[in-house]
C-alpha cells in the first residue's frame, strides 16, 4: 500500500514538474521578452500624447497602489512614469541591463498605464499586457537575443527557469478568457446566450465602429450565433489551449478575430489587443530549441501537436 501511494506521488511530481519545470533553452522566452517590452515601447509612445489627463486634477481620486504611495494627481509624476517606461521598456528590449531595466519597465508600465484610472473610469484593457510584463520583467528572460549575453558571457544552458514563466503567462491568459464566458453564465445564465445584448450595446452606444450599421441590419440568428454562442463556448473552451500545440495557435487567432470583430463593430476597443501581445506566447513553442540536441520542446502544452 505504502508502495502504491509512493508511485503515485511519483506520478503526481512528474507530470507537476513537466507542467511548471521542464528544463529549456533561453531562446523561447529571449524572443518573447524583445517581442513584449518592443510592443510596450510602442504603446508607451502611442499614449505620449495624453499627458492633459493629469491636468483634470478635479476628478482625480487615487485608488490601489497610488493611494499606497501617495501619488498626486501631476504631470510631472505622469511624465516620469512615461519617460522611465519608455527608456527601461527600451532597454529591457534590448536586453541590456535587464536585471535591473526589465524590473524597472514592467514595474512604470505598471504606474503608467493604470494612472489614468485614477479618474473616476477604471480601464481594466491593459490588464493582461501589464501583469504579462511582470512575469517576464522579473524572469531571466535576457540569456539569449540580449546584449547582455555579450556583455556577460552568458553561457547557454537547458533550464526550468526559462520554463516556467511562458507557462505561467499561458495559463493566466487562459484563466482571463475562460472566467469572462463563466462569468456570463453565471450573471446572465441561457438568457444571456440567446440575448442581443450585443446588438443593444451598438444601439445604444455613442462610438460607432467601420461595421455598427451592417451588424444592426443582420438577422436574429445570426447576431445570437456570432456575438452569443461562439463567444461563450470558445471562451468556455479556452483551457484547451494548453493541451495541444495546434489548439493554442488556433485560439490565439481565435482571440485575435474576437477582439479585431468588438473593435470593427462597436469601436473604441482598440486597447483590448494589448492582450494578443500576451496570448502570442501560444505562438512561442513553434521555434523552441532544446540545447541538448534533442528536437524540439513541446512548449506551452500537455499534448502532442
Amino acid at each position: 500500500m505504502r508502495a502504491l501511494a509512493s508511485q503515485g506521488l511519483d506520478c503526481i511530481r512528474g507530470f507537476w514538474d513537466k507542467i511548471w519545470f521542464r528544463a529549456v533553452g533561453p531562446q523561447s522566452i529571449s524572443i518573447f521578452r524583445f517581442f513584449l517590452f518592443s510592443v510596450a515601447v510602442g504603446f508607451v509612445v502611442s499614449h505620449g500624447s495624453q499627458f492633459q489627463i493629469a491636468k483634470d486634477c478635479h476628478a482625480f481620486e487615487a485608488y490601489g497602489i497610488y493611494s499606497l504611495f501617495e501619488i498626486p494627481c501631476s504631470v510631472i509624476f505622469y511624465r516620469l512614469f512615461f519617460w522611465v517606461s519608455l527608456i527601461s521598456g527600451f532597454m529591457a528590449a534590448l536586453g541590456l541591463f535587464y536585471t535591473v531595466s526589465g524590473k524597472l519597465a514592467a514595474l512604470s508600465a505598471m504606474l503608467y498605464f493604470g494612472y489614468a484610472s485614477n479618474f473616476t473610469k477604471i480601464y481594466h484593457s491593459y490588464h493582461v499586457f501589464v501583469m504579462t510584463l511582470l512575469i517576464v520583467g522579473f524572469s531571466s528572460a535576457h540569456h539569449w537575443l540580449s546584449v547582455d549575453r555579450y556583455l556577460f558571457k552568458y553561457k547557454l544552458t537547458n533550464h526550468y527557469r526559462y520554463h516556467w514563466p511562458l507557462r505561467l503567462v499561458s495559463f493566466y491568459v487562459v484563466y482571463v478568457y475562460f472566467i469572462l464566458g463563466a462569468q456570463k453564465l453565471y450573471f446572465g445564465g441561457l438568457d444571456w446566450a440567446f440575448s442581443e445584448s450585443l446588438l443593444l450595446i451598438t444601439l445604444t452606444s455613442k462610438q460607432q465602429g467601420p461595421l455598427t450599421s451592417w451588424f444592426q441590419q443582420q438577422s436574429y440568428w445570426f447576431v445570437v450565433f456570432s456575438a452569443s454562442w461562439s463567444l461563450i463556448v470558445c471562451e468556455l473552451l479556452s483551457p484547451l489551449a494548453l493541451y495541444k500545440n495546434r489548439l493554442g495557435v488556433a485560439y490565439f487567432f481565435f482571440w485575435l478575430s474576437f477582439h479585431l470583430g468588438v473593435g470593427l463593430v462597436l469601436g473604441g476597443h482598440w486597447s483590448f489587443l494589448s492582450q494578443m501581445a500576451a496570448a502570442a506566447v501560444f505562438l512561442i513553442h513553434l521555434i523552441q530549441i532544446d540545447l541538448v540536441g534533442q528536437g524540439s520542446e513541446r512548449l506551452l502544452n500537455f499534448g502532442e501537436a
